[in-house]
């Protein structure tokens, strides 16, 4: 009975252990999947669509901005740079469900000044920020998510410049 007990146990326990660790990753690529969408809504310059993944209650800059009134902030940003790209390399993402916290560091090149070599550093973020900062302004961006139901959205965005190794 005790062995039976004991099997028993080790079963559940390996079981939720592998749902929990699905759902880790699960989560992880889908914060990953939003913030790749996000990078290309912003490069295309698709503002709606970029809000679409922010919630009702979205604050950015310390609660200056909500979803409504960063849409023109945006708008002249992106007429600012024109055609461009964002580089990053691999965001910081922390899940502690129904939150998520990504740190994103970053740079807007136009598309005419192109960066060689930064992609080969996505999983090296130091050495990324340390080539991409030779060329180009860094910025930080941090993200909030909450998760409702299966879904995640951005209720919060922080946006700060690179001050050397210390934001």
């Amino acid at each position: 009975m005790q062995n039976s007990l004991l099997s028993s146990s080790l079963t559940i326990l390996l079981t939720l252990s592998a749902l929990f660790g699905c759902s880790r990753q699960d989560n992880d690529s889908m914060i990953n999947n939003m913030i790749s969408k996000g990078v290309e809504y912003a490069q295309n310059t698709d503002i709606n669509r970029l809000m679409d993944m922010a919630s009702s209650n979205f604050k950015a800059q310390q609660g200056r901005y909500n979803a409504r009134s960063i849409k023109p902030v945006l708008r002249r940003a992106f007429r600012y740079y024109g055609n461009f790209t964002l580089h990053h390399p691999n965001p910081k993402v922390t899940i502690t469900d129904p939150k998520a916290t990504a740190v994103i560091y970053f740079v807007i090149i136009r598309q005419d000044h192109p960066l060689p070599g930064l992609a080969d550093l996505y999983d090296n973020p130091e050495k990324w920020l340390q080539k991409a900062g030779e060329k180009a302004d860094l910025y930080q961006l941090d993200l909030t998510f909450h998760k409702n139901s299966d879904t995640w959205q951005v209720v919060n965005a922080e946006l700060r410049g690179f001050r050397g190794w210390r934001f």
